[in-house]
């Protein structure tokens, strides 16, 4: 096994293991959150993405789970990306339409999202049928000691031409929806900071809003940097054959910590549950807050 290869394995367990456990502590936070309203938009816009993107799949499957284990995990990641624009529609029916109840055009939109996975599942299961032996004409290649000794057994579900109909269907069609999927985001962002803008003298509206702002923004960017630029280049790379081993390496580093950087961005964004971690991670700080409170008062 390369040297190479082992540092590519290192980083995916690495990856999977701090994904897994960033978002297993973000659903601890949000469910232990005494803030009704913190809790509430955190279900928004956390709850439902980040248990699509998490890193339990970045193993290498057997023949038995391959089949199925690779198709879950493209679904899934395709459909984190539809849900992205979903909190920012919600938020952007609060702060400029004023809406009150956004529970039946949350649920539209999940049903539209619905929708997308059924599409992309259906693209994927014509790319790559479920019954294994769809194409025993690279079973033999992918069966040679040199991919065994490599990688370990290969599953048939993971071989296919890639000029196939249903391989370019697949590219084609990720290419549109994310495309279309992030611009929905870049344009409620940009009508929603032109009505904080408008509203800033208000504090409460200004600090409140803002901050799940930047959470949103960021958990918008993360996929986008982590997801869609490495799946773009490796889909350009494949379609005109093109071979940079350097670079489908970097590409294959960065795209496993997607799992983790959504969470990380709503652990040490929110200020309720940064507060919480620093207090963990350092509890000299809470009792110097709590030096600092008695003192003031008893001067008082």
């Amino acid at each position: 096994m390369s040297p190479l290869f082992i540092i590519l394995q290192i980083n995916d367990y690495i990856a999977s293991f701090c994904g897994f456990g960033l978002t297993l502590t973000l659903l601890i936070m949000i469910l232990t959150e005494k803030n009704g309203e913190l809790r509430a938009q955190n279900y928004i816009h956390n709850g439902v993405h980040y248990l699509m993107v998490t890193g339990f799949l970045r193993g290498y499957p057997d023949r038995n789970l391959g089949t199925f284990l690779i198709w879950f995990y493209i679904v899934t990641l395709a459909t984190s990306v539809y849900i992205i624009p979903v909190p920012f529609f919600v938020r952007y029916l609060i702060i400029c339409k004023g809406a009150k109840n956004t529970i039946k055009p949350m649920i539209a939109c999940y049903i539209v999202v619905f929708g997308l996975t059924v599409l992309i599942a259906w693209i994927i299961t014509h790319a790559y049928p479920m019954e294994t032996e769809h194409n025993n004409a690279l079973a033999n290649a992918i069966s040679d000691t040199f991919w065994v000794k490599q990688y370990g057994v290969v599953p048939i579900f993971a071989a296919n031409y890639v000029r196939s109909w249903g391989m370019i269907t697949i590219y084609i069609w990720g290419a549109i929806s994310f495309t279309a999927s992030y611009c929905v985001v870049v344009y409620f962002t940009i009508e929603m900071q032109r009505e904080m803008k408008a509203k800033m003298q208000i504090i409460s509206f200004s600090s409140h809003h803002l901050q799940i702002q930047k959470v949103l923004i960021l958990q918008a960017i993360g996929p986008f940097i982590t997801a869609v630029i490495p799946i773009s280049i490796l889909s350009f790379m494949v379609l005109f054959n093109l071979e940079q081993d350097t670079l489908l390496l970097s590409v294959a580093t960065l795209f496993v910590w997607v799992s983790g950087i959504n969470a990380c961005a709503a652990l040490f964004i929110v200020r309720p549950y940064r507060r919480r971690i620093l207090r963990k991670i350092c509890p000299c700080r809470r009792n110097a807050a709590v030096h600092s409170t008695s003192n003031f008062l008893s001067h008082t």
